[in-house]
C-alpha cells in the first residue's frame, strides 16, 4: 500500500510541471480565445494573418505527433510529418518575406555549413581507399600514355578482366553459391 501511494507520488511530482506550463500556455492565449476568430483576423495585417494561420497549424500538427508517439507510433514515418515540414518551409517562406537581408545571411551560412559536412563525409569516405586511388591512378596513366599498365607488366586485358569478375568489388573473391 505504501509502495502504491509512493507511486502515485512519483507520477504527480512527473505531471507537475506539465500542469504548470499547461496553466502558463492557457493563460496567454485567453485573450486571443476571447475573441471570435474572424474579428481578431480582421485586426490583423496580412502578414500577420499568415503567421497566426502557420502558427495555429504548427501547434496543431504538432500535438497530433505528440500523440502518435504517446500511442507508440513512429510519427516519422506518419504523414504528419511531411505535413509539419510543408508548415515549416511556409514559416520559412514568410520570415523571408519579412526580413529578405536576415534571411538570405540565415541561408549563406547554412549552405556553408552545408558545404562544409559534405566535405568531410566525402573525406572520410574515400580516405583509406586504396583500390579506389589506385584504380584511378591507373586510368589516369594509362590515358596519358595511351598504354595499358597491365600489359607492360605482361598481363592480358582477359587475364585481369576476369581477375576484377572474379572479385567483389573490395578485391576479396567472390564465393560460389552452392
Amino acid at each position: 500500500m505504501a509502495e502504491a501511494k509512493q507511486q502515485h507520488g512519483g507520477w504527480q511530482s512527473m505531471l507537475s510541471p506539465y500542469e504548470q506550463a499547461t496553466a502558463t500556455i492557457t493563460s496567454k492565449l485567453e485573450p486571443l480565445l476571447a475573441q471570435p476568430h474572424g474579428a481578431l483576423r480582421a485586426k490583423m495585417s496580412p502578414i500577420e494573418v499568415a503567421k497566426l494561420d502557420l502558427t495555429t497549424a504548427f501547434t496543431i500538427n504538432s500535438l497530433f505527433w505528440t500523440y502518435l508517439a504517446a500511442r507508440g507510433v513512429d510519427p516519422k514515418t506518419h504523414p504528419v510529418k511531411k505535413q509539419l515540414d510543408r508548415i515549416k518551409s511556409q514559416m520559412l517562406a514568410v520570415r523571408q518575406f519579412e526580413n529578405p537581408e536576415a534571411a538570405a545571411a540565415e541561408a549563406s551560412a547554412r549552405t556553408t555549413v552545408d558545404k562544409e559536412a559534405a566535405a568531410r563525409v566525402i573525406k572520410r569516405s574515400l580516405s583509406g581507399n586504396d583500390r579506389h586511388s589506385t584504380k584511378k591512378g591507373e586510368s589516369k596513366s594509362k590515358s596519358k600514355s595511351g598504354k595499358d599498365k597491365s600489359k607492360s607488366k605482361g598481363k592480358s586485358k582477359s587475364k585481369v578482366k576476369a581477375k576484377r569478375s572474379s572479385t567483389d568489388g573490395s578485391g576479396k573473391s567472390k564465393k560460389s553459391k552452392k
